[in-house]
């Protein structure tokens, strides 16, 4: 699964599907890996990380 077709399938709307796994090879070649390496609004992806997890277990649930 390459990046677009990842964040494609995130984005959409709906229940989601489950992904498949990934070895670690395949998901160095994915693009995922370092895909924030050069935005200049994140300081630290580890606290960036920390705070879309935070705003994530704070939202309610999606409806069905």
């Amino acid at each position: 699964m390459t990046r677009s077709e990842l964040l494609k399938e995130r984005s959409s709307p709906g229940p989601r599907k489950s992904l498949p796994c990934l070895t670690a090879r395949e998901l160095l070649d994915s693009g995922i890996v370092g895909m924030w390496k050069d935005r200049k609004d994140i300081g630290s992806s580890s606290a960036y990380a920390r705070q879309l997890r935070e705003r994530l277990s704070k939202r309610r649930p999606r409806s069905l």
